[in-house]
């Protein structure tokens, strides 16, 4: 077996297993409020836009809810309660974690009000067992959404908790996807430094990389994932504080922000950092 393909199966070990690990948990994820999945108005005057041909994107304002790539999977749109279908919005893709489906996961994050408020269109993604396939698949998602709704493609962002912090942090590491996100923030990815010993560094790119303090399926998995990425982005090795339970990486290659937050809670918990994500997000 050559080089490549002992580093492929060696992944889609690592990821099948993370997958059925996973999977057990499914029941176990907290859901936010019902206040917090409702779309917002955006204030379009807030900022200038890059704009679309009128007529020329055609998706619907506020909840979309199946729509489907050509492999099957399924995911649902939100986009602010005013939504412009002639200016370019970013777009955020959030994935699932194990065993959960894009409803469960917009309930999980609860993303929807504060992100379309600050003016993305926001995409919740269903759980699939991971493969290398289906990561590439799950890849062509933010294409199959610029080609029904107004999305500025150079503002591509990724996601996600658990099964989805592992699919977030792959697609932003493997070489035929490394190009797609400008930014991504992957939470309690089942991902540890040895494990990316054999792939290239991506070209930087900024990272928020989240972990709860008492995870104990991942225990530290993201501390290293994020030490990797900082070696990858040329970081300086040691860190600053910039909010309780946060730390930021200095001095990355071309003004790339490398950030590791630590929070309070178990695996099955989404981080109670969506203002922040969404920052780093904008700051990007």
């Amino acid at each position: 077996m050559n080089v490549s393909k002992l580093v492929k199966s060696r992944l889609l070990f690592i990821l099948i297993v993370a997958s059925i690990l996973l999977f057990s948990f499914f029941l176990a994820f907290r859901e936010g409020s019902k206040e917090s999945i409702q779309a917002a108005k955006y204030d379009y005057s807030s900022r200038d836009h890059a704009r679309c041909q009128s007529g020329s994107r055609l998706g619907p304002t506020g909840k979309s809810n199946h729509e489907q790539i050509a492999s099957g999977i399924y995911f649902s749109v939100r986009t602010p309660l005013n939504y412009d279908n002639t200016i370019q919005h970013p777009l955020v893709i959030v994935y699932a974690p194990g065993g959960k489906n894009r409803l469960q996961n917009e309930r999980i994050t609860g993303l929807t009000q504060e992100i379309t408020k600050k003016g993305f269109v926001v995409a919740y993604v269903d759980n699939h067992p991971l493969t290398i396939s289906v990561i590439n698949d799950l890849s062509t998602i933010p294409k199959a959404i610029a080609k029904k709704w107004c999305i500025d493609t150079a503002k591509i962002f990724l996601t996600g908790h658990s099964d989805g912090g592992t699919v977030t942090a792959a697609i932003g590491y493997l070489p035929k996807t490394k190009h797609i996100p400008q930014a991504i923030a992957p939470s309690a990815a089942g991902i540890r430094k040895k494990d990316l010993a054999n792939f290239d560094c991506p070209d930087p790119i900024s990272i928020l990389v989240m972990q709860k303090e008492n995870d104990t399926l991942f225990p530290n998995y993201n501390k290293e994932l994020a030490d990797w990425w900082a070696t990858c982005n040329s970081c300086e090795s040691h860190t600053t504080p910039v909010r309780k339970g946060c730390v930021e990486y200095l001095n990355c290659d071309q003004n790339v922000k490398t950030l590791f937050c630590e929070t309070p809670g178990e695996h099955q918990e989404w981080p109670d950092l969506n203002k922040v994500m969404i920052d780093f997000f904008l700051d990007s």
